[in-house]
């Protein structure tokens, strides 16, 4: 499967739904101006902020920086209002800019009124990087239903110098009212997760759906490590 922009608005592009999935869209954020919606949070000393040196569309991305210290890990979190449909979907662009990454996860959390807890997640961990070819090894997780990331597939993304070309493209719906995966679509490949259960957990807190974004640096070298996130959406009503 290829998906490909052949002009038009950027608002219409996000809007064809040309990835699997055909949901409404309840949330978009291009990271144009302050971060009014995201709250962030982690261990180390990083920060979340806006990026303007890198972007893949417009003048700014999210930026998600670790620590330096070994193990610090930094996270930036969009809570929402949820929907009884419980079909939803996290659709973004992504770039690990230095290095020092180690892993990233991208996360939908929904919690019902029972405040049961709902999560689906996945991981991709970086091995290394190939700067002769351009290429970031690493492999594909899921979130499992022991809250254990469980190997879905190695894959690898390419290393760009043009700043546009570092991004990939991240789908992921859940089902939350079967407690399922649907799937996974990374660039042009789509990965079945139908049989895969979400974790279900019991939660303080009241209703509402999160998406959230994690970055970690090397846990061995440490290291300041970056995870930008881009044309972040946030659907419903996934078929």
């Amino acid at each position: 499967m290829t998906v490909q922009y052949h002009g038009g608005l950027v608002s219409d592009y996000w809007t064809q739904r040309l990835l699997p999935g055909t949901g409404k869209v309840i949330y978009q954020d291009g990271f144009e101006s302050t971060l009014v919606r995201c709250l962030k949070a982690g261990s180390g000393g990083g920060d979340a902020t806006r990026d303007t040196a890198l972007a893949y569309m417009g003048d700014a991305s999210l930026k998600i920086s670790t620590g330096a210290a070994i193990g610090a890990t930094q996270y930036a979190e969009f809570p929402l209002p949820c929907s009884p449909t419980k079909k939803f979907g996290l659709d973004c662009v992504f770039a690990f800019p230095t290095v020092n990454g180690y892993a990233a996860i991208f996360q939908l959390i929904y919690i019902d009124q029972n405040k049961n807890s709902f999560q689906a997640a996945v991981r991709y961990e970086l091995s290394s990087y190939d700067n002769t070819n351009f290429i970031i090894n690493g492999k594909l997780q899921y979130q499992n239903s022991n809250n254990v990331y469980i190997d879905i597939s190695n894959y690898k993304l390419f290393w760009y110098s043009l700043p546009l070309l570092k991004f990939a493209r991240l789908k992921l719906i859940a089902d939350f009212a079967s407690e399922k995966y649907v799937s996974l679509v990374i660039n042009d490949t789509l990965f079945d997760l139908s049989k895969y259960s979400v974790y279900k957990s019991a939660s303080e807190h009241g209703p509402g759906l999160f998406a959230f974004f994690y970055c970690y640096n090397n846990p061995v070298a440490g290291g300041v490590a970056d995870l930008n996130i881009d044309n972040l959406m946030v659907t419903d009503e996934e078929t």
